[in-house]
């Protein structure tokens, strides 16, 4: 789905029923007429959130503990600019997908990740797994001043939890995506019970809370390596790009770390990654800095370079009888050079591939200028199998899959690792002779 950082409605009014009369008019058909009149009467707010998203990173299974709130992160929803007054009890309503976990977490059922979700909380301060967690049909009061609601501020903070120790036992890893829907609402009356007798609707926004969670070591017993982003986006305006690289292994490692034009080769890319090589101790992270070395790049698409990571064990001091194979792990993460005429890609620009038919073939054309990489693929309801062949459309490109169908579905991963919303079409006949 989009994400929303600016809301307005001017549409949303007040009805008010001022008058009513009831004409009765004899006739040989009975006629009932009723007369009324209206007066709408308009009434706006602006909704903004200092964060356009939210990622969470990525957690591994060392990390998710019973009562554990994981990297709580800040962010603030302002209110302003409201051209209503005299109203009465107004309220922000919460509202999204989600369960019960011990304490309530918010996650969309395309969510891969099993008992783990994400946990709200309306605080200024850095809360733990002991604060109070916010659910669907919870109300946040707003500060009200002679009737008028305008220039708030609601601090919130978003982590990841698994629950309880049951809960957390049955956790499995994957993808988390939470949306929570924010809509400001006014209460009638003074109940008890917080009945809504009526509201009005000013506006409402969703925010998009992503996280991927990495469970299993990669290296070593207690942990492994793993790094705080799944790609890297280096914009043509930036003057570096960072990534970090953590050990939570139980022992030190050495990193050796370069950019490549393929994932197939070491052939060095135009970019400069320090530092190239250093020994990474256990528990310990190190971040990398990557500079361009300013060669002139494609201005009108995205290109693709890969950050080729290679771990390999620290010796250690060992017997003469006691021989040992060192196993080391290549890692390859993706980078993407985004020009500045390019820019960010719209949240449903994976949804611009078209689908053709070719004889036996089915025709994919990525006319976009962004790399697109396809998560899930499928044929008339049935999955193609992008983990024996995984499939990334340069910008501009086509490529050919052996099969047929009359409808296809797909999503794509986004910049920050999750998926794009899923997207649908049908395959039409090819128009190439």
């Amino acid at each position: 789905m989009p994400l929303v950082k600016h809301c307005r409605k001017s549409r949303a009014c007040v009805l008010l029923l001022a008058a009513a009369a009831l004409n009765l008019t004899p006739s040989d058909a009975d006629t009932l007429l009723l007369n009324f009149t209206a007066f709408l009467v308009n009434g706006t707010c602006e909704f903004n959130l200092d964060k356009s998203h939210m990622n969470l990173g990525t957690t591994l299974a060392t990390e998710m503990a019973a009562h554990t709130l994981v990297n709580p992160q800040p962010f603030e929803l302002e209110i302003k600019n409201c051209t209503i007054a005299g109203v009465s009890n107004p309220i922000i309503r919460i509202s999204g997908q989600g369960e019960m976990l011990d304490k309530w977490v918010f996650r969309n059922s395309s969510s891969t990740a099993q008992n783990i979700g994400v946990m709200l909380v309306n605080s200024a301060v850095p809360p733990t797994y002991a604060s109070r967690a916010l659910s669907p049909s919870d109300d946040i009061s707003l500060t009200e001043t002679g009737g008028n609601i305008d220039n708030q501020k609601l601090p919130f903070y978003a982590g990841l939890t698994c629950g309880d120790a049951t809960q957390c036992a049955n956790a499995r890893g994957g993808q988390v995506v939470a949306s929570v829907t924010f809509t400001l609402d006014f209460l009638r009356g003074h109940q008890v019970n917080r009945y809504r007798f009526c509201c009005l609707i000013l506006g409402s926004f969703s925010f998009l809370l992503l996280s991927n969670t990495a469970f299993g070591a990669l290296l070593g017993d207690k942990g492994g390596i793993s790094f705080n982003h799944t790609r890297v986006i280096y914009n043509a305006s930036d003057k570096l790009q960072t990534l970090t690289v953590k050990n939570r292994s139980d022992k030190a490692w050495l990193i050796q770390s370069l950019v490549v034009t393929s994932s197939q080769d070491n052939k060095p890319a135009p970019f400069l990654i320090t530092p190239p090589l250093y020994r990474l101790e256990a528990g310990t992270e190190q971040t990398l800095r990557i500079l361009s070395q300013g060669i002139a790049l494609a201005e009108d698409k995205e290109s693709v370079f890969y950050l080729s990571i290679q771990a390999i064990p620290a010796s250690q001091q060992q017997s003469a009888a006691v021989q040992q194979t060192a196993v080391s792990m290549r890692f390859n993460l993706k980078m993407f050079y985004r020009p500045a005429d390019v820019g960010e890609p719209s949240v449903n620009a994976s949804c611009l591939l078209r689908f053709s038919q070719n004889n036996r073939q089915i025709r994919v054309e990525n006319p976009s200028r962004w790399h697109v990489t396809l998560r899930t693929l499928t044929f008339d309801g049935k999955p193609h199998n992008l983990d024996a062949q995984p499939m990334m459309l340069a910008p501009h490109s086509v490529q050919l899959i052996a099969g047929s169908g009359n409808h296809v579905r797909w999503q794509a991963v986004n910049d920050f690792g999750s998926l794009h919303p899923v997207c649908q079409s049908a395959i039409r006949p090819s128009t190439e002779s």
